[in-house]
């Protein structure tokens, strides 16, 4: 049950401070309270037969949100509560991920047979719809969520029905729609699935919940730097740790910062997307590593670019550097020297990629004693040289 008094101020902070609407349904779909100054749109756009069988279907007890979409990227999310032994639905929305034209509401309402006058009248409605990310929407159905259920929900376990005309949309309507899609590539971050080739090829580079822009690349750079948000929290709760969860995220933002393409920054998250993904199956698959053993991995990661000494990570532990040794080689298969280096070779691939650090700045940077020996143990460990390395995998922009 939740704390009404607590939820009706939230619900009034999202009005508030983000012009958010929210409608309460009891569940037969009639409307019990709406703030909303277009709630005809719920029952235009929203309360569809399709769209109520589909509700009835995934708003059982304790289901977790549902996010529904109309065309040119108007978005609702549905949150399930329990009234005096009834089902009844909160309502976020509508919003608009993105401003739309007046040509684009127009395609909208072509499929509905209305007069001239109500379709003004619809479009009109459909024009003052609040623009909100997606990111920070999300976030706020998650919200929504535990003031309702009194429960804690992950981004990655929402449920989506998008229109099936996204797969049929204009140019223009493409550059706005929302890529609802990537959200659901989170839970491949969470699970640590290292199958998610297929998914990830047939989905958006990342978030779409940006304003639009007239600069391309800067739009992109915005949209995946909300999709490594996202993706840090998924490894979280796939079981990395929160420090290096979050300075990946730091290390990968920057990366997308200093891109010059789109081919650039598409490279980018696709590498920030499956070193999420290795990482957290790593994690996943070797449960009997050791909290002590575990933190220790979780430094020299942060740390990478640190001159990282086993005396160091001994002391941090309270171990002395010999059983601290042997206990690091007995539950990880590696020697804590070597493992401080693989995980240095890692970020060196991933800086020759999609950085154009010499070899140099890369092998300082990450703290080897010379170029020399950079090169000597990235061959040992890879079968190729830095350079040989950086022109195989080299992006074509």
């Amino acid at each position: 049950m939740c704390q009404k008094d607590s939820l009706a101020t939230f619900l009034d902070a999202l009005s508030d401070c983000f012009g958010l609407w929210s409608s309460r349904f009891d569940e037969s779909f009639n409307m019990l309270t709406s703030n909303s100054i277009i709630p005809n749109l719920h029952r235009k756009l929203l309360l569809t037969p399709e769209r109520i069988a589909f509700i009835e279907g995934h708003t059982g007890k304790g289901a977790a949100p549902l996010i529904v979409g109309a065309k040119i990227g108007i978005l609702w999310s549905i949150v399930t509560g329990q009234s005096d032994g009834r089902r009844e639905l909160y309502v976020l929305g509508p919003i608009l991920t993105q401003p739309v034209t007046w040509s684009m509401a127009e395609k909208l309402i072509e499929p509905y047979n209305l007069s001239f006058f109500n379709k003004r009248g619809l479009i009109d409605c459909v024009m003052h719809i609040p623009v909100i990310s997606t990111v920070s929407f999300f976030q706020f159905t998650a919200l929504l969520h535990r003031y309702v259920t009194g429960s804690a929900v992950s981004v990655s376990d929402f449920i989506y029905d998008m229109p099936t005309e996204y797969r049929h949309e204009s140019a223009e309507e493409r550059s706005h729609s929302p890529l609802i899609n990537e959200y659901q590539l989170l839970g491949h971050v969470k699970s640590g699935n290292l199958d998610f080739r297929g998914a990830l090829a047939t989905a958006g580079t990342g978030s779409r919940g940006i304003r639009a822009s007239i600069d391309p690349i800067r739009q992109a750079k915005y949209s995946v730097a909300a999709f490594i948000t996202l993706c840090a929290r998924a490894a979280i709760e796939g079981g990395l740790s929160a420090d290096v969860a979050y300075t990946l995220s730091d290390t990968y933002t920057e990366m997308v910062d200093g891109c010059r393409s789109i081919s650039e920054i598409a490279a980018v998250s696709h590498t920030m997307y499956e070193d999420y993904i290795r990482r957290v199956h790593k994690i996943r698959s070797a449960p009997c590593i050791s909290r002590p053993i575990q933190s220790s991995k979780n430094y020299i990661e942060e740390h990478v670019t640190d001159a990282i000494t086993v005396e160091v990570l001994a002391e941090r532990l309270g171990y002395t550097p010999y059983y601290f040794t042997r206990l690091f080689k007995a539950e990880t298969g590696f020697t804590v020297k070597d493992f401080i280096l693989r995980t240095k070779i890692d970020e060196a691939k991933c800086l020759l990629i999609n950085t154009e650090m010499s070899v140099l700045n890369i092998s300082e940077s990450l703290k080897f004693s010379s170029q020399s020996y950079f090169t000597h143990q990235f061959e040992r460990v890879e079968g190729m040289t830095p350079s040989q390395f950086r022109q195989k995998n080299q992006k074509v922009n």
